[in-house]
């Protein structure tokens, strides 16, 4: 029975682990697999909470129950941190400046988050796409060929070719859908007359 608790204390200690190496790095995750940021904002939360609110943490509770069982020396009333990793990864000083370390991590990762997802909505709602060019036929490019000035220094140089490249089929001329010659090529001598 003691190799049931000893498992259990190393299982719970991995987990300990595994969640203190996810608060940092998990926005830097969300990066490759977006949806993953769904996990991390929790775990960033429950992280304030642990060192601001001091809330209450599970996983030392249930290591501090198994131990005795696993025949182990207890944990201490100091928790897992003190006892894994202040004096063994940092100084025993340096507490606030591992945990300003990680939430600084978080902000930067969750930054570089928020500017990827607004590259990828502008780029994406850009081009009208297969369903755009069925539902509006050849003029689909036309209409969303302009990225504007917000999406010009947004996205760059880049932001013209991105959303000017032209629907398949499209006309290789200009069409102009304010002049009222309802989506009629307008002749070269009527564009100069403007």
């Amino acid at each position: 029975m003691t190799a049931l608790y000893t498992a259990l204390v190393w299982l719970v200690v991995a987990a300990h682990f595994a969640f203190l190496i996810y608060l940092p790095s998990g926005g830097f995750l969300a990066l490759r697999w977006r949806r993953s940021i769904w996990l991390h904002v929790p775990v960033v939360v429950w992280g304030i909470g642990s060192v601001v609110l001091h809330f209450w943490c599970p996983l030392t509770a249930l290591e501090q129950w198994a131990r005795p069982r696993a025949g182990m020396a207890p944990l201490g009333s100091a928790g897992f941190i003190d006892h894994y990793i202040t004096g063994v990864m940092y100084p025993s000083g340096g507490t606030g400046y591992a945990q300003a370390a990680a939430f600084i991590a978080v902000v930067v990762s969750w930054v570089a988050y928020a500017v990827t997802a607004r590259r990828r909505s502008s780029s994406a709602n850009a081009s009208p796409g297969l369903l755009g060019r069925l539902l509006l036929g050849p003029r689909a490019a036309r209409i969303v060929a302009s990225p504007g000035l917000l999406g010009r220094l947004l996205l760059g140089p880049r932001a013209a070719r991105i959303v000017a490249s032209p629907a398949v089929g499209a006309p290789a001329h200009p069409v102009d859908l304010d002049a009222g010659t309802h989506g009629q090529p307008r002749s070269a001598d009527a564009g100069s007359a403007r």
